[in-house]
């Protein structure tokens, strides 16, 4: 009786080992991959790389079962290939990314050149002016004593006892205004021209038989410009024809 116990055990213990995987990998395995011989299935303890990747995706080919290594051209595993396909999309999102944030710099860097240009420019211009310009309060300051001098000058040429002395302050004053010529100051002197409002200044209308209407028949006080800017308009009386 003992020895028919000990046959019925080891028949159970034999079809239990025929029903389960030995590697116990994975649960589906237990009925399908381990019934050695009898079907296409294979044992994942036959493919020695799953101790490695731990895979065991299968794949129908022709009615027959294949391991994943078997049945991928290259002999990889899904989950190698997954892996490497995951690593891949990884990779180009990335360049994606580098190559937006060198799109990006690139553009930062030519709006800075050009800020920079522009602000080299402006700077140039400053100068340029500044050095154009810089006597503009100076020379300002010294056309009151122009006026006077050439005041003067209209006083003593009446008189033939101060005629000599008005010949002195001729030169005085072409000196002085040679010297302004040097520097870009030239004087706006406008006698008989048509009236311009941009350069000179009517302070009186007179009617005249001998000067056309709309010109310049007399000239108050002369007019200065620095290198083409109006420092002063001229004061002008401007006729208004024949009445």
């Amino acid at each position: 009786m003992k020895d028919q116990d000990l046959k019925n055990s080891k028949k159970k213990q034999s079809d239990k080992d025929g029903q389960e995987c030995c590697c116990a990998r994975d649960e589906e395995h237990s009925a399908e991959c381990c019934d050695h011989g009898e079907k296409a299935d294979k044992c994942c303890k036959e493919h020695p790389e799953h101790e490695h990747c731990g895979c065991h995706h299968g794949h129908a080919e022709g009615g027959e079962k294949k391991c994943c290594h078997e049945q991928n051209a290259d002999g990889k595993c899904c989950k190698e290939k997954q892996s490497e396909e995951g690593a891949e999309t990884d990779l180009l999102k990335k360049l994606d990314e580098a190559t937006e944030a060198a799109a990006k710099n690139r553009d930062l860097y030519l709006r800075a050149v050009a800020d920079l240009e522009n602000y080299r420019r402006k700077v140039q211009r400053e100068k340029e002016e500044l050095s154009k310009f810089a006597i503009s309060p100076l020379v300002e300051s010294l056309l009151p004593s122009l006026d006077t001098l050439a005041m003067a000058i209209g006083g003593l040429e009446g008189n033939p006892a101060t005629k000599t002395y008005a010949e002195g302050l001729v030169m005085v004053d072409k000196q002085v205004k040679k010297v302004f010529e040097s520097f870009g100051v030239k004087e706006i002197d406008p006698m008989g021209q048509d009236f311009d409002p941009n350069n000179a200044e009517c302070v009186a209308h007179e009617p005249s038989a001998e000067v056309p209407e709309g010109k310049v028949m007399g000239v108050m006080r002369l007019g200065y410009s620095l290198n083409g800017r109006l420092l002063r308009p001229a004061s002008v009386v401007v006729s208004k024809g024949e009445m």
